[in-house]
């Protein structure tokens, strides 16, 4: 699961603002590129927990492994690695239900509250002590996410093929060809397709095995 898709499993439980903080903590820092040295604050330790195991949960899930191989194979005129393949499927399924979610739920005013953290603590936001080079990184993405336009942008397929790109600009096991860009943006509108009926079943699914 993505960030956003991590704050709808985690208000199920509980919207303390916290608790949604830590859940979305380790997607937060992937994208930000910004580490923590601890955490003080046991709602936002929960938070953090959570999210592994909604992970754990999500990742078994029949349905989410489908969507996956169904990605998988549209990409196989493109003759990537399968190893590109597998990562590329992975990421697109996640971001899009973060769109889909978005467009649904009435949980963007508690996002916002999330991310905004602790104004009395701008290096330790809900208890998670940050670096210096660290808490800069997240208030230049926090500041992002608070002027931009996620998590909706991720219901045009177009924005997350260019999200892809960039993810994988970053890993040096996801380096894509150049000149993919049009084949991925098409790949990303058909599974877009395949991502949305299925919303409700991956939700549900992931809820019934959290309790």
């Amino acid at each position: 699961m993505n960030f956003f898709a991590h704050l709808v499993v985690a208000a199920s439980r509980s919207r303390e603002e916290p608790f949604v903080f830590g859940a979305m903590l380790p997607d937060l820092g992937s994208m930000g590129r910004f580490r923590w040295t601890g955490i003080h604050d046991d709602l936002t330790r929960s938070g953090l927990d959570h999210h592994h195991e909604t992970d754990r949960v999500f990742h078994a899930l029949p349905v989410f492994r489908d969507l996956t191989k169904l990605g998988q194979s549209a990409l196989s005129p493109l003759e990537l690695r399968p190893t590109l393949v597998r990562g590329l499927a992975h990421i697109a399924v996640e971001l899009l239900l973060d769109g889909e979610l978005s467009g649904r739920t009435p949980d963007i005013s508690l996002f916002r509250r999330a991310i905004t953290g602790d104004a009395q603590a701008p290096r330790s936001p809900w208890g998670v002590e940050l670096e210096t080079e660290s808490a800069q990184r997240w208030h230049r993405l926090r500041d992002r996410l608070l002027g931009g336009a996620l998590p909706g942008a991720y219901q045009d397929p177009s924005f997350v093929a260019e999200r892809i790109i960039g993810i994988c600009r970053a890993r040096p096991r996801l380096v894509l060809p150049d000149g993919i860009a049009p084949e991925l943006s098409r790949w990303t509108a058909a599974l877009q397709k395949d991502v949305k009926p299925k919303t409700d079943e991956l939700l549900e699914g992931v809820l019934a095995h959290l309790g």
